[in-house]
């Protein structure tokens, strides 16, 4: 299912890139080129995630989760609707 959402959903036109550094622009844009430009254009549509079903019900909104880490680590995920 997850190949199946990667083939469906990404391509290079409904991306976008930002690259921060302390290098010149001329060194992060080959960068840019170098790590990226792999990335294929499937010219696909976006999808229009305001009409349909919901990514999320009423019963997964609302609800404040705390977590103690077990580890240290520099890593943020966030997702909201």
């Amino acid at each position: 299912m997850l190949l199946k959402y990667y083939d469906e959903h990404y391509s290079a036109n409904l991306m976008a890139l930002c690259l921060v550094g302390n290098h010149s622009v001329d060194t992060l844009e080959q960068y840019a080129i170098e790590h990226f430009s792999g990335v294929e254009n499937k010219d696909l549509v976006p999808t229009d995630f305001t009409k349909g079903d919901a990514l999320y019900d009423d019963s997964a909104l609302g609800h404040l989760v705390k977590i103690v880490p077990v580890k240290d680590t520099k890593q943020l995920s966030i997702s909201w609707p």
